[in-house]
């Protein structure tokens, strides 16, 4: 005769494997997912979760604020055209060391005295200065509208 306790307990825990195996599976097919080219113009069409890539020019105030993990806040402007006034492309991405030059990440010193001292680095290594066009790809965190303006945050996965 079959112990159904034990059966139960043997059917709970293969169904904790499967779901962590499916996440697993799931989070690497979305790492590898090929990213959507967008522009500025259509970016704001797309939600929580999308992957895509585009391409502008970084920019930020007269500060850079970030968090105690070392994500900062930028902001991506159009490298032509006119920008629209009411659209922010803010990107969430990693401080890094000029000595350590991490790809996917930015440098700017604590106390800096213009645009100039800011320093990315791309995924190949070079290193690219504000004025550079850079084509970042990344994941849709949220969209937010308010106040008759629209911002598209992205997790800035590479940086090219």
């Amino acid at each position: 005769m079959m112990n159904t306790g034990r059966t139960g307990v043997a059917l709970v825990l293969l169904l904790v494997v499967f779901a962590a195996a499916y996440e697993l599976v799931s989070n690497e097919i979305h790492k590898r997912r090929s990213a959507e080219p967008v522009t500025f113009s259509t970016i704001a069409s797309h939600k929580e979760g999308d992957k895509l890539s585009i391409e502008g020019r970084i920019t930020f105030g007269s500060s850079v604020t970030c968090n105690s993990s070392g994500i900062c806040t930028l902001y991506l402007e159009p490298t032509t055209g006119s920008t629209d006034p009411n659209l922010f492309v803010v990107l969430w991405m990693a401080e890094t060391t000029p000595r350590q030059a991490e790809p996917n990440s930015f440098y700017l010193p604590m106390f800096f005295e213009d645009k100039s001292d800011f320093r990315l680095y791309t995924d190949d290594g070079r290193e690219l200065k504000v004025e550079d066009p850079v084509r970042i790809t990344g994941t849709v965190h949220k969209v937010t509208h308010e106040d008759g303006k629209t911002s598209v945050y992205i997790v800035v996965e590479k940086a090219e």
